[in-house]
Order: structure tokens, then C-alpha cells, then sequence
């Protein structure tokens, strides 16, 4: 059968369609961006130096923690991802460290271990004045921030002051300060009696 123009328009245009229709579905889409890679998990370590002391020494912790964004040590609080505290514990104790992020936690421990403090050694003799003597065995006793209770820290200080003043009965002395302190003061002097030595005022 012998197709006229016009039929010929119109297969021509209908192919022409058909064709345009084809090429858009192969249009590619473009893909999503994959997603980012996860954070690496948190790495941890915690050392004590030395980890064996005598009541009253101290030992110095170090930390070092990777990819952590919150780190804490339990008796310590937060702490930086990495460093080092000086620390004197009354007892043995074992220090607890937590490092987190939003892919997980690691945690390390150190335990100290605290010994008995070992026998006085005999007090120094010394050819000088009592004052001398009092200078070279007494130590200060000092108090934390806005309290009146004598630390763990510094119970040891306090009991070797009293043993060299139970061996020097015969020195007097005077337990002094501000003003404000002397809460503080009540509190040394408590201890004093209870080694059985009587302090002046």
C-alpha cells in the first residue's frame, strides 16, 4: 500500500518521539555520596610510678588516651586525653580510667599499692639548739581549700610530728595561725593530745 506525505509526517514524528523517550530513560541518576566513615574507636592506657609505696609516698600516674573525646579517672574526675598527676593515696587503690566517644568506650586501671610505713629511724642527733631539732624533724600540715578536716595526705606528716614531740617532751611550742583558722588549729591541736603531748596556745 502506497503511503501518502502526510502518513509519512506522521510516522516520522511518532518514531521521533519513540526515540526521544528511549534516550531519556537511560539518563543516568546520579548517586548519593556514600556515607562518612565512622569515628575510630577510643584507645587507652594508665600507668602508676612507682606502683608499690610506703604510707605517706607518692606515685605519679600517666595517662595516654587516642580518638577520645571525654576521659576521666574515677578518683580524679575528668582529666586531659593525655597526661600525668601526682598522687599520695592512704591506701592501696586501684585507679579506674574511662575514655568515650561516639564509637564506644575503652577503660584502663593502675592499682598502687600502699605498704605500712616502715619503723622511725632514731631521731638525728644534732649538737645545736632545740630550735634546730624542731626545724629539721617538724613538717608543715596544710589544709584544703575552705575545710577544717586534716587529708589523708597529710595524717601521716601529723603522726611523725607527734612522735618526735613525744620523744622531746621537754620542748614547748605554740600551734599558731590566721585568725579564721583557728578551726584548723583545734584540729592539729586535737591531734597533738591524742599523742599525748601538751601543746601551748
Amino acid at each position: 500500500m502506497k503511503l501518502t506525505r502526510s502518513q509519512w509526517i506522521r510516522i516520522i514524528v511518532a518514531l521521533a518521539v519513540v526515540l526521544a523517550v528511549s534516550a531519556c530513560g537511560k539518563k543516568k541518576v546520579a548517586s548519593a555520596p556514600p556515607p562518612p566513615a565512622p569515628a575510630l574507636a577510643p584507645t587507652a592506657s594508665l600507668t602508676a610510678n612507682p606502683n608499690t609505696i610506703h604510707a605517706g609516698q607518692a606515685s605519679t600516674l600517666t595517662w595516654k588516651t587516642d580518638y577520645a573525646t571525654d576521659v576521666t579517672i574515677d578518683q580524679l574526675g575528668k582529666v586531659d586525653p593525655s597526661g600525668s598527676r601526682e598522687v599520695i593515696p592512704a591506701e592501696s587503690t586501684t585507679y579506674h580510667l574511662v575514655a568515650k566517644n561516639d564509637s564506644g568506650t575503652q577503660e584502663a586501671t593502675a592499682r598502687i599499692t600502699v605498704m605500712e610505713a616502715p619503723f622511725p629511724p632514731p631521731l638525728q642527733t644534732s649538737n645545736g639548739t632545740d630550735g634546730q631539732l624542731f626545724s629539721e624533724n617538724m613538717k608543715d600540715v596544710f589544709y584544703d581549700y575552705d575545710s577544717y578536716d586534716v587529708s589523708a595526705q597529710y595524717q601521716q606528716v601529723l603522726q611523725a610530728d607527734v612522735r618526735f614531740l613525744r620523744q622531746h617532751q621537754s620542748m614547748k611550742f605554740t600551734i599558731e595561725g590566721h585568725w579564721c583558722c583557728l578551726r584548723r588549729e583545734h584540729c592539729a591541736a586535737t591531734a597533738i593530745l591524742a599523742g599525748k603531748v601538751k601543746p601551748e596556745f
